[in-house]
């Protein structure tokens, strides 16, 4: 009776662990199962004379050990545990060799594959354990996970499991999710090489298999063939059917660009393939380091399909001036000194101790389109609040919007885009800076202000009776339709609107279709006016108190300037108009002189700024006071403050008229001289007509 209670409490212990024998080994045949019981019986009384009743079971091989979900899954295999060799231990555990777990689904779809040399097995929860190698592939075959020292925990709610020590995880990026819509870019290497794999290793890997969550500690490191990444803990969350959803980096965040060399930092990173992207979001205090740049924000967020950075929130960007220069003479500037007024007033990161040959840039947020290989940013969009500084040159530049192409030079500054350094201004609803010609482009409502000194005095000529050629308050203010600088010329387009100022107040003015100013080796060459062209010169007291205002209207006008920064001649073409009205101390009455011609040449003196000569071609017509002259062609010399008119001429008053092969103005007395002239006066009451003339001939005459 004895022995029958042993028996069965032996093939009870079989049955607790179900053991599918192979079939090429199991022969069964009558005999074997005639003598089952008897050689059952006999193996139960030499292993209960050795140990009593904790018997231990042979080994077996080619076991299979079947965990079945709970209903209402139970036809479905949770988890299948095979192997090798089984050996039953004292403390009712199993020592497995060859092992191999593979857990499914409730789909019948295979999850993991796990395989061990060998491991502890504990048939009632289904754990098991090892101090050796395990690896682990997913039933896909695109991720695989190796490492020394593991648990697996199958039973209760917190299945799972940890790996301890050397972990090395391998995702082909077949297995991250794919983007949707006909908009995703193609993949260009559907291989299985280096460029297709992303690496993780770690020292600690622990898999949650409830949450399908994977989690490594301890010395983490990432990488495929564009970026490295380390942290302090990495997490990858697995969809239901298996695909990596979101990884997830925290603490001391350090990401390399392996083609740029560039060093991103931050406390916390998303990787995520969610909404058919691939996206790597950065925060907590992102740091980007790269070829010079720096970058900060709230938010980094790397589109790995776009190859794009973008900064969200409080944007800052740094970078080396040379990569976005700003245009020529007129652009360039002065370095400001150490010490400049406000160079304090810069925001953080523009301050230094020294001079800085850097640009920043600050919105609320910046795109960068990232080079497909090494090399610079191919583009950098930044919008809303947009703030371009340039410490060195004390410039400032605001907008709505900023895009940098580094293939065309092009820096495009829009919506009230303005541009400041020292003392100059440009305006429009676009700016646009050219690094590779030097060149600048304003449209829309443009606008430029210039400190008169970057014309090289030249619009002192229209102001004589300014004393101090160099003034910091006298400045040229020009508003057209669009202009552009390029190759060492500024053209205004329709219709330039320019004016004089004398801190803000308008001292002169010049209106025409195209006003085009021209320089060399950053000097002032020239300046063209054309079409309709309007100028005056408001009145102005000269040195000796008189007041002076100047009137001009031709078709189209020159200026030309010499090498000392001084004009040198100003030619007026077609249907040529000038008026000048003084107004003297010792007379109430003003002095009103015009001049008509098809051509007006002014040039000036060498050293200064004064006329020295003016000359008017063709169909000339004098006005002063009451007085006209004609003929064609009028020269005044400044020397002598004289006019002379040749070619018939003629003047007519208000009682006669005065002929002559040459009749000269002498302004400073106010009288006429005339050669070889004949003066016609009319005596009846100051009128002209034929009645009664008195007519007067010689060499010379004087009125």
């Amino acid at each position: 009776m004895r022995l029958k209670k042993v028996q069965e409490a032996y093939e009870s212990g079989l049955r607790r662990v179900p053991l599918e024998l192979n079939k090429g080994r199991a022969r069964h045949s009558r005999l074997g199962h005639r003598y089952l019981t008897a050689l059952a019986l006999v193996g139960a009384l030499v292993l209960m004379s050795a140990t009593g009743l904790y018997a231990q079971v042979n080994s077996a091989r080619n076991f299979s050990i079947p965990d079945p979900y709970p209903p209402p899954h139970q036809d479905k295999l949770k988890t299948l545990t095979t192997g090798d060799v089984l050996e039953p231990q004292p403390d009712g555990t199993y020592h497995l060799k060859g092992v191999m777990i593979k857990t499914f689904r409730e789909t019948g779809d295979t999850n993991l594959i796990m395989r061990a040399p060998s491991c502890t097995f504990d048939k009632r929860n289904q754990n098991a354990n090892s101090p050796g190698p395990l690896q682990i592939d997913s039933g896909d075959n695109n991720l695989h996970i190796e490492g020394e020292g593991f648990a697996w925990l199958a039973a209760g709610t917190n299945t799972g499991l940890v790996i301890s020590n050397k972990v090395h995880t391998i995702i082909r990026k077949d297995y991250l999710a794919q983007p949707s819509g006909t908009n995703a870019p193609a993949a260009t290497n559907n291989a299985t090489g280096t460029n297709q794999i992303i690496n993780v290793f770690s020292d600690h890997f622990q898999y949650d298999r409830q949450t399908e969550l994977i989690t490594y500690r301890d010395h983490v490191q990432a990488e495929d063939s564009q970026i490295f990444l380390t942290c302090d803990i990495m997490t990858i969350q697995r969809t239901t059917n298996g695909a990596v959803e979101t990884i997830v980096a925290d603490g001391n965040v350090v990401i390399i660009n392996k083609a740029s060399g560039g060093h991103t930092t931050g406390d916390h990173a998303v990787y995520t393939t969610k909404s058919g992207k691939q996206d790597v979001v950065l925060t907590g205090n992102p740091h980007l380091l790269e070829n010079g740049r720096e970058g900060t924000g709230k938010a980094f967020i790397f589109d790995r399909l776009q190859n794009t950075l973008e900064i969200e929130g409080e944007a800052y960007l740094k970078l080396p001036r040379d990569s976005i220069s700003q245009s020529g003479l007129l652009l360039g500037g002065s370095p400001a000194p150490t010490n400049a007024p406000g160079s304090n007033q810069l925001p953080a990161g523009g301050k230094t101790n020294g001079v800085e040959k850097f640009v920043e840039i600050y919105s609320d947020q910046m795109t960068f389109q990232m080079p497909p290989t090494n090399g610079p940013v191919q583009k950098v969009i930044a919008e809303r609040n947009v703030v371009i500084l340039d410490p060195e040159r004390n410039s400032r530049a605001t907008g709505g919007r900023a895009v940098f192409t580094d293939a065309t030079g092009l820096l495009e500054l829009s919506q009230d885009a303005m541009w400041q350094a020292d003392q100059r201004v440009a305006k429009g609803g676009l700016l646009i800076f050219d690094r590779n010609t030097k060149g600048f482009t304003a449209r829309t409502n443009a606008y430029l202000k210039l400190p008169v000194a970057a014309f090289g005095n030249a619009m002192q000529a229209a102001n004589p009776a300014s004393t101090n050629t160099s003034a910091t308050n006298q400045f040229v203010g020009v508003l057209s339709d669009h202009y552009e600088y390029e190759n060492d010329v500024l053209t205004f387009h329709d219709q330039a609107h320019a004016a004089l100022l004398e801190g803000e107040t308008v001292k002169g003015m010049i209106d025409c279709a195209t006003l085009t100013a021209t320089f060399t080796s950053n000097q002032l060459h020239s300046i063209r006016a054309e079409g309709d062209v309007y100028a005056r010169m408001l009145p102005a007291p000269a040195a000796d108190g008189r007041t002076v205002e100047k009137d001009l209207k031709c078709d189209f006008m020159t200026l030309t300037m010499r090498t000392n920064g001084l004009v040198e001649e100003i030619v007026a073409n077609k249907k040529v108009f000038t008026t000048q009205t003084e107004t003297r101390t010792n007379s109430p009455v003003p002095i009103r002189e015009t001049l008509s011609s098809d051509v007006m040449t002014t040039t000036f003196q060498p050293g200064t700024n004064a006329v020295d000569r003016i000359v008017a071609e063709r169909k000339v017509i004098i006005t002063r006071d009451e007085m006209t002259g004609t003929g064609e062609r009028a020269v005044y010399t400044a020397a002598d403050d004289m006019a002379r008119l040749t070619g018939n001429p003629l003047v007519t008053f208000t009682n006669g008229t005065l002929r002559g092969t040459v009749i000269t103005l002498d302004r400073r007395n106010n009288k006429f001289l005339a050669t070889k002239s004949k003066i016609v006066i009319n005596v009846d009451a100051n009128k002209f007509g034929p009645k009664t003339t008195v007519k007067k001939t010689g060499k010379k005459a004087a009125r």
